[in-house]
C-alpha cells in the first residue's frame, strides 16, 4: 500500500541569514538584540520549521497528521501523512505563505507531494531520495511559483520579527561582534583605534555530505546519521562546546553568526584564531565518533572539513568579509586531493589568504617513511609549529617582527633577473644563521627552529626523494602570504600559552637541512642549471664551478653506517674578498690576484694530502686553478656580480654548517 509523502524544504537559507546578519550588525551594532535576531534566524530554520510544519508540538500545519517522520535535518523534513491529496495541498500553500511573509520574503518554501511504498526500510530510503531530486528540480520551482503566484507577485509590507523574549542573555555567545574585543586590549586601547580591533571570521562546511548520503543503502543507518548531525551542527551543540572551551581559556568569545545542516560560521576575536579552527575540529571529530558508535565505519565514511578564514575589522561591513570568507571556504573545497595514506588520515582544508593549509592527522611510521615520502601541500601543522618556533624566538631576544617584514620585502623585490638567481640569493642572504656564535644556546637553537620552519615551506619532492628549495614565482606567492600570516599572527595580540610553547621539539636531522637545502640548491642551481638555462654552454658552467666547488664523500667513521659523507671542498675566500671583487668592477685579473694570495697550495700539494688522507677523514680544501680561473670567466662570462653572490652565500652557508657540526 501506498503512502503519501511530503517533502518540504527552505530555500534561500544562506540569503536570509546574510540580510538578518547584515542588517543586525550594520543598524544595531552595540544592541543586545543582534544576537538574539541572529539565533532567532537559525532557530526558524531549524527548530520552528519542525513546530510550523508540525512534526515537532501540536500547533503546526501537519499536527497530528504526520504518519511517520522519514528525514528531519536542518531545512528540510520528509514525512508521510494521514491527509488527503487536497487537503495536504491546502497546508502546504498556508505554509507557504506563512514563511513567506514573516521573513518579508527572504524564506520560500519548496515542497513535493507524491506517493510511495514506505513500508520497508528500502521504500523508506527510495521515497527520500526520491524526495531530494524533485525538491532539486526545476519543475519544483515552477510548481511551487504557480500555486503561490498570488502572494508571490504582491506589495508587501515588511515584517519585523518580534525577538524581544528570545534569548535574553545569549548563554555562553557574546552579544554583539564588538563584544569580541579582548580584555587585554581593551586596558591598552588608545585613542587613535579605540573601539576598533581586528577579528577573524571563520566558515567550515562538511565535506562530501551528499555523496556519503547517497552510499547509504540502509534506512535506518540514514535515518540515525541524519539525527546525529542534527544534533551535532547545531547552534545549541556549538554553545555547549564553547563553554567547555571557556573552563581552560575565559577569553574565549565566540559570536556566532550561523550553524545548521553541514555549516558552521561564527567569529572570534583575533587572539583566539587557533581556538576557533580547533573548535570547528573538535565538533566534528564528536560527529565522527558518534556516527561510528552508532552505525560503524563501513555504513558512513569518517567527515572532513572545509574551512575560510577571513581576518576582518569589527567595523567593516558584514557585507565584505561575508564574501571573503565565502571565497576562502570555496577554495578549500576545492583544493586538492592528497595522496591515499593521507587522505586517511586529512582531518580539514583549511584557507586563510588564498592560500590552503591540510590538517593532517600525525601518524607513527619507520623512520625511512617519514615526511619526505608526503604530499607537496602546506600543512596546518606547519603554521602552528611556525607560530609556536617564532614566540620562542621573540622570547629568546630576537627581533622575529623585524625579521620577517624584510624577507617579505625581499621576497616581493622583482627586478630585472633573467636567471632567477638575484632573486634566490636576496632570500638565501638573508636566511643564513646570524646567531650561531652567539652564548645562549637557547637562541641559537631558536634561530635555526625559525630557519627550517620557513625554508620547509617551500622545499618539494617527489615520494621518497629529498626535499629541495624551489624559488618559482608559485612557490614564492605561497611563501610571501605564509611569512605574511606568520607576522600577523605574531602580533601582541595574538598568545599562546606556556603549555603549547613547551612542545617545540629541537630536532637535529630537521635543523641540519638548514644548511643542506640552500647549499644544494645553490650547488644545482645558482651556479649549474640556472646558468645553463640561460644559454651558458654546460662543460663551460661545470668547469666554473669545479674551480670554486667541488663535491666530494669520504667513508663515515662510524663502522655501523654505510652511507659516505658527502661534503663540499671549496678555496679560502673571505666574506671581504667577495665584496671585493664587486668593487673592482669584477676585474678578473684583480679577482686571480686576490684568491691566488689566499691560496698558494698547488697541485703537487694537494695531490699529497689526499694520498696521506684517511679514507675516514674529510678532504682538505681546493688549490686554485689560476690559468682555468681565467680562461673560463673569460670564455664563459660567467664572472658576474650575481655569480659572485651566490658563491659567497654558499661558502658562507658551508662554513656555517661546519661551524654548527663542531660545536652542536
Amino acid at each position: 500500500m501506498k503512502d503519501q509523502v511530503v517533502a518540504i524544504s527552505i530555500d534561500k537559507i544562506q540569503t536570509a541569514l546574510f540580510e538578518v546578519i547584515k542588517s543586525g550588525t550594520q543598524e544595531k551594532q552595540t544592541n543586545s538584540g543582534t544576537l538574539r535576531s541572529i539565533m532567532a534566524a537559525s532557530r526558524r530554520i531549524s527548530g520552528d520549521f519542525y513546530r510550523d510544519v508540525g512534526i515537532e508540538g501540536d500547533a503546526g500545519e501537519f499536527a497530528g497528521k504526520v504518519k511517520e517522520i522519514l528525514l528531519q535535518c536542518s531545512g528540510v523534513c520528509i514525512f508521510t501523512t494521514t491527509c488527503a491529496e487536497d487537503e495536504i495541498s491546502k497546508r502546504l500553500k498556508r505554509l507557504f505563505a506563512k514563511f513567506y511573509r514573516e521573513s518579508g520574503g527572504k524564506l520560500i518554501l519548496k515542497y513535493v507531494l507524491f506517493t510511495e511504498d514506505v513500508s520497508t526500510g528500502n521504500g523508506k530510503l527510495k521515497a527520500i531520495q526520491s524526495s531530494k531530486e524533485l525538491l532539486k528540480s526545476k519543475a519544483c520551482m515552477n510548481q511551487v511559483v504557480k500555486e503561490n503566484q498570488e502572494i508571490l507577485f504582491q506589495f508587501m509590507k515588511y515584517h519585523e520579527e518580534d525577538i524581544s523574549a528570545q534569548n535574553e542573555e545569549g548563554g555562553a555567545f557574546v552579544q554583539t561582534i564588538n563584544d569580541l574585543r579582548a580584555s587585554e586590549q581593551k586596558s591598552n586601547e588608545n585613542k587613535q583605534d579605540k573601539g576598533s580591533f581586528r577579528i577573524v571570521v571563520i566558515k567550515a562546511d562538511l565535506d562530501g555530505m551528499g555523496s556519503a548520503f547517497q552510499k547509504i543503502q540502509d534506512f535506518e543507518v540514514y535515518q540515525k546519521v541524519s539525527s546525529i548531525l542534527n544534533q551535532y551542527i547545531s547552534m545549541e551543540y556549538l554553545e555547549e562546546k564553547v563553554r567547555g572551551f571557556q573552563i581552560n581559556n575565559s577569553e574565549f568569545k565566540v559570536y556566532p553568526l550561523y550553524v545548521a545542516g553541514d555549516d558552521i560560521f561564527f567569529a572570534v576575536g583575533m587572539e583566539n584564531l587557533i581556538e576557533g579552527i580547533n573548535l570547528c575540529k573538535w565538533i566534528v571529530k564528536e560527529l565522527n565518533s558518534a556516527i561510528e558508535d552508532t552505525v560503524g565505519t563501513a555504513s558512513f565514511n569518517k567527515l572532513t572539513l572545509s574551512i575560510g578564514l577571513d581576518f576582518a575589522f569589527n567595523r567593516e561591513p558584514i557585507r565584505y568579509y561575508f564574501a571573503r570568507v565565502e571565497d576562502q571556504l570555496k577554495k578549500a573545497k576545492k583544493a586538492k586531493a592528497l595522496n591515499k595514506g593521507e587522505r586517511d588520515r586529512l582531518v580539514a582544508r583549511i584557507c586563510i589568504n588564498d592560500v590552503v593549509y591540510y590538517d593532517v592527522k600525525r601518524e607513527e611510521k619507520k623512520e625511512e617513511e617519514n615526511t619526505e615520502a608526503e604530499s607537496d601541500v602546506p600543512k596546518w601543522e606547519h603554521v602552528i609549529h611556525g607560530l609556536k618556533v617564532a614566540k620562542r624566538a621573540e622570547k629568546e631576544g630576537i627581533e622575529v617582527t623585524a625579521f620577517l617584514y624584510e624577507l617579505l620585502r625581499k621576497l616581493k623585490v622583482r627586478e630585472e633577473d633573467p636567471t632567477g638567481i638575484i632573486h634566490s640569493n636576496l632570500v638565501l642572504y638573508h636566511l643564513l644563521p646570524q646567531y650561531l656564535d652567539d652564548p645562549c644556546k637557547e637562541k641559537r637553537k631558536a634561530e635555526l627552529l625559525l630557519l627550517e620552519n620557513i625554508l620547509s615551506f617551500i622545499s618539494f619532492g617527489k615520494k621518497n626523494e629529498t626535499k629541495e628549495l624551489n624559488f618559482d614565482q608559485t612557490s614564492c606567492t605561497k611563501l610571501v602570504k605564509y611569512i605574511s600570516l606568520l607576522i600577523l599572527l605574531c602580533d601582541i595580540r595574538f598568545n599562546i600559552r606556556e603549555g603549547e610553547k613547551s612542545q617545540v621539539q629541537y630536532d637535529e636531522e630537521k635543523i641540519k637541512k638548514v644548511f643542506n637545502r640552500p647549499l644544494h640548491y645553490l650547488y644545482d642551481n645558482s651556479l649549474y642549471k640556472l646558468w645553463m638555462e640561460s644559454g651558458v654552454e654546460e662543460s663551460l658552467v661545470s668547469k666554473m664551478r669545479k674551480i670554486f666547488v667541488n663535491k666530494a664523500f669520504y667513508k663515515n667513521p662510524n663502522p655501523e653506517v654505510k652511507r659516505p659523507v658527502q661534503v663540499y671542498q671549496t678555496l679560502q675566500i673571505t666574506n671581504s674578498m667577495f665584496i671585493r671583487f664587486k668593487r673592482f668592477d669584477m676585474d678578473i685579473d684583480a679577482a686571480a690576484v686576490m684568491i691566488k694570495a689566499m691560496n698558494p697550495k698547488t697541485k703537487g700539494q694537494y695531490l699529497k694530502e689526499k694520498k696521506e688522507r684517511k679514507c675516514t677523514q674529510p678532504p682538505g680544501n681546493l688549490y686554485f686553478k689560476e690559468k682555468d680561473f681565467k680562461n673560463m670567466a673569460v670564455k664563459s662570462g660567467l664572472w658576474k656580480k650575481e655569480y659572485v653572490d651566490a658563491l659567497m652565500i654558499f661558502y658562507r652557508f658551508n662554513r656555517a654548517k661546519i661551524h654548527y657540526l663542531s660545536t652542536k
